[in-house]
């Protein structure tokens, strides 16, 4: 069996899971909305179930030969670790700071090299997807790190 192929039943088992437990995320009862928090969860499934299998049966795809010994890995280690400091970073670092960091290190790891390309999309991603996040869906996102973000004294 070939790493795509692989890699397309370990999404196509994580995608039917993630499409089953969609009915487990509360909905507001009356709540008449056309974007839900199980809005984006169902587009993925249903992105993500026929994506994988249209990579499991495509032909042509079995030209290399993988073996569990022939994956890469170290990059599923340092991704797994880099997702764990992701993690930790998240509320001393804020949301901008810890995942630009995050993607940065990730396109390095994968082996982008140009640091001008690798800083400009992770700064932007992060800054969008935070955008999005907390004006458009309203979910409260920490953009700053803890010790710049200063209390208001009442008075």
């Amino acid at each position: 069996m070939s790493a795509d192929r692989i890699g397309a039943t370990l999404v196509l088992a994580f995608a039917c899971g993630y499409a089953v437990l969609i009915s487990n995320i509360g909905i507001i009862p009356g709540d008449e909305i056309s974007y839900s928090a199980r809005s984006m969860p169902i587009f993925l499934s249903i992105l993500a179930i026929p994506l994988s299998l249209w990579m499991i049966v495509k032909p042509g795809a079995d030209i290399e030969m993988a073996t569990w010994s022939s994956l890469n890995w170290r990059l599923l280690v340092a991704f797994c670790a880099m997702m764990s400091l992701y993690g930790l970073a998240l509320r001393p670092l804020g949301f901008l700071l810890s995942t630009a960091i995050f993607l940065a290190c990730g396109f390095y790891v994968l082996g982008e090299r140009s640091y001008w390309l690798i800083m400009s999309i992770a700064i932007g991603v992060a800054g969008v997807f935070w955008w999005l996040m907390s004006e458009m869906l309203g979910v409260y996102l920490p953009a700053l790190p803890e010790w710049a973000i200063f209390e208001q004294v009442a008075t």
